[in-house]
């Protein structure tokens, strides 16, 4: 099975795509689909797409904890408290308050 197998020009993909859809299922390796020499766009089967969501969702929660736990070595907390104060006055429809004055050294 050569590379050549998983890369289809866009006329063939139309023309073939029940047998591809088939394929990269029963494979579970992805077709790569050019236009004109050049790749444009991937087929998946669905179980590696859903790998592949979960592992961005996975990259992004580790990118949010990581700017996270920078923020918390340079200082920029806020006490509990006042995050609180600041949430309920958000969900009575109250104005978002300055934190800049308030946040707490470390």
């Amino acid at each position: 099975m050569g590379i050549s197998k998983h890369i289809q020009p866009v006329s063939y993909v139309k023309a073939h795509l029940q047998r591809l859809t088939r394929q990269v299922n029963r494979e579970r390796k992805p077709i790569l689909i050019s236009e004109d020499g050049v790749a444009k766009a991937v087929l998946l089967d669905i179980k590696s797409y859903k790998s592949y969501e979960k592992s961005e969702q996975t990259l992004a929660l580790l990118r949010i904890l990581a700017i996270g736990d920078k923020e918390i070595r340079e200082g920029k907390t806020y006490p509990l408290e006042e995050v609180i104060a600041d949430l309920r006055a958000r969900c009575k429809g109250g104005s978002r308050r300055s934190r800049g004055r308030s946040r707490t050294g470390g």
